[in-house]
């Protein structure tokens, strides 16, 4: 019995944090760009940067359209 081992007891974690207002405020920041930006990119956008309004379509309807011969150009 003198070959067996025992396991070795974890540690809890400790995270040592200070929770002034000057972090609170910078995590607060941090947290609000971080969603300003996600949703800013994943927003859709009706208008490009000419200031054009895009036109979104099924694929169907631009075929049937396009043997008709109403349209023009496809960008």
């Amino acid at each position: 019995m003198a070959g067996i081992k025992r396991p070795k007891k974890f540690k809890p974690l400790k995270l040592k944090m200070k929770l002034s207002w000057k972090n609170v405020i910078i995590y607060v920041f941090l947290i609000l760009f971080t969603a300003f930006l996600f949703f800013g990119v994943n927003a859709p956008n009706g208008n490009n940067l000419s200031g054009e309004t895009i036109k979104t379509v099924p694929l169907s309807q631009l075929i049937s359209e396009v043997k008709k011969g109403q349209v023009s150009s496809v960008e």
